[in-house]
């Protein structure tokens, strides 16, 4: 009998062992399978051939075992495994997923069945289906005010192709994210010009630069020398455009002319960078230096930079809003930074689509710890005009806390 046993426990072992191979080789095989959950499979063993009884223990000796023989394995359990799967997306509207417990129930010939399985497709009846065996989709359908309807009755899911819900004008757009603390001021902050004037030119010499107000926007700032006498004296003109090439006016107050040490041909006068100052009227605020010019026998190989060649800081969020003919536009929201802790925004949207009616825009600053502190105008509204004949409509701004 104990050779008998040892066969049958080891066959035990092996049939067990390839029930195990079948659980994970449809494991595998389902690795494509939509919606489809694992299995596992725990096993056990089976009863023991008792043999010997244990003895109990005595003031002069021990205590002793059972001696039991197993008489091999058997499987215990075959369990699915209903863990959250992954999302992946397929590009087709009608297919669905589930996030947490819960099934899809479908309805074919009066017979009710559940699925984890979400690719759906809708029929030629406007019936949401499954495409493998034509079960239709069960749930609750709204009304023609939009609203789901009370109890726990459920339905063919149809959508009537002919069915339209009136177009509802956006009111109200979101914004969120973060806005780095380590930015640097959008603006340009210095204007610093390098190099050399070749001491027989006589012509005038002109150096331009981008520069960018507190909204990004780009101008043109041009600093010309025009040989005067003495020789070693030089008139400075300037000029601002934007970029549409239209002239600013510059402040008053700026150096007229520089001049050079006929000997070692260092700048002698100005001295100092000077402020070039329209923040209040234009969003510009900028020092130029002009001391580490100088004119000697060399050639000419005077520049200028803004910033070291810098990019303005400039942060772009963008969102689609619906006039009330249901027509789609592009809301652009620009963020550029004027101060620490403070940023200002700026709202456009193309030409084609409409006008915003000024004021387009405002200032959000930030208390230390980043939470927003104060936004301006408040509450933030835009006057929004589409085109193509819709209704005028307000849409306010939410930057949220």
């Amino acid at each position: 009998m104990a050779l008998l046993n040892s066969l049958f426990a080891g066959v035990s072992g092996l049939r067990n062992h390839q029930t195990m191979m079948d659980v994970i080789g449809n494991n595998i095989s389902n690795v494509n399978t939509i919606g489809f959950k694992g299995s596992r499979i725990t096993f056990s063993d089976t009863f023991n051939q008792f043999v010997k009884a244990g003895t109990n223990p005595t003031d002069t000796s021990g205590g002793t075992n059972t001696f039991q023989v197993g008489l091999g394995a058997k499987v215990q359990s075959i369990d699915r495994n209903w863990n959250q799967g992954t999302f992946e997306r397929t590009g087709i509207t009608t297919d669905l997923a589930l996030q947490g417990q819960g099934m899809f129930v479908l309805n074919s010939n009066n017979q009710t069945f559940y699925t984890r399985a979400g690719s759906f497709i809708f029929d030629a009846q406007g019936k949401l289906v499954n495409p493998q065996n034509g079960a239709i989709v069960q749930g609750k359908l709204a009304n023609a005010l939009g609203q789901i309807p009370a109890g726990n009755t459920i339905q063919d899911i149809v959508v009537d192709k002919n069915l339209k819900l009136a177009a509802t004008a956006t009111t109200e757009a979101r914004f969120g994210g973060n806005l780095s603390s380590f930015s640097d001021l959008t603006r340009t902050e210095n204007v610093v010009q390098n190099g050399n004037i070749n001491s027989t030119t006589t012509t005038g010499i002109t150096t331009s630069t981008k520069v960018y107000d507190e909204s990004g926007n780009q101008f043109t700032f041009d600093i010309t020398y025009t040989q005067a006498t003495p020789v070693n004296t030089y008139n400075l003109t300037y000029s601002l455009r934007d970029s549409s090439g239209n002239a600013v006016t510059l402040p008053a107050g700026l150096p007229t002319s520089a001049t050079f040490d006929p000997v070692t041909g260092a700048m002698t006068s100005p001295t100092a960078k000077f402020s070039v100052d329209l923040l209040s009227t234009n969003g510009i605020k900028f020092d130029a230096d002009l001391t580490k010019v100088t004119r000697t026998a060399s050639s000419t190989t005077i520049t200028a930079n803004a910033d070291n060649n810098r990019i303005p800081n400039i942060v772009n969020g963008n969102m689609t809003i619906f006039d009330s003919l249901g027509t789609s536009h592009n809301l652009t929201v620009r963020f550029t930074k004027i101060a620490p802790n403070s940023w200002k925004w700026d709202t456009s949207i193309p030409s084609t689509s409409g006008v915003i009616t000024p004021p387009t825009g405002g200032t959000i600053s930030f208390n230390p710890d980043g939470s927003v502190l104060s936004v301006s105008p408040s509450p933030s509204v835009l006057a929004f005009t589409p085109a193509g004949g819709a209704a005028a409509q307000n849409v306010t701004i939410d930057f949220g806390v």
